[in-house]
């Protein structure tokens, strides 16, 4: 195989994982907007209580999705943390350095 075949072969590869990701993040655009249907958040998005309790989502992670609701809501969480998985470990660390033994929030260390 020739150099230009080897690059043409490269960028086509590259251009099917672009085109895979974008097909992704648009589901997962989509994902954001439903409707938790069970527990202390229903009523709200996939992504608020995402964005709002990640300590949450992460114990939901944990147990057996009980309906299909909540088993798409864990895949949203899954999909979320593989995109953003630095971002959501720091995001952790530090909620849980902001609460002390009673659970209060306190001062955030840096």
């Amino acid at each position: 195989m020739s150099i230009n075949g080897q690059t043409n072969c490269l960028d086509n590869t590259a251009q099917k994982h672009l085109k895979q990701y974008a097909q992704m993040i648009n589901g997962l655009l989509s994902e954001s907007e439903l409707i938790v249907e069970f527990g202390d958040y229903a009523g709200m998005t996939f992504s608020q209580i995402y964005s709002d309790d990640y300590v949450y989502c992460r114990q939901l992670l944990r147990n057996k999705p009980k309906t299909i609701n909540m088993l798409q809501f864990q895949g949203y969480i899954q999909k979320m943390n593989f995109i953003y998985k630095p971002d959501v470990q720091q995001m952790c660390e530090n909620y849980a350095s902001m609460k002390n033994s009673a659970g209060k929030i306190k001062a955030i260390k840096n």
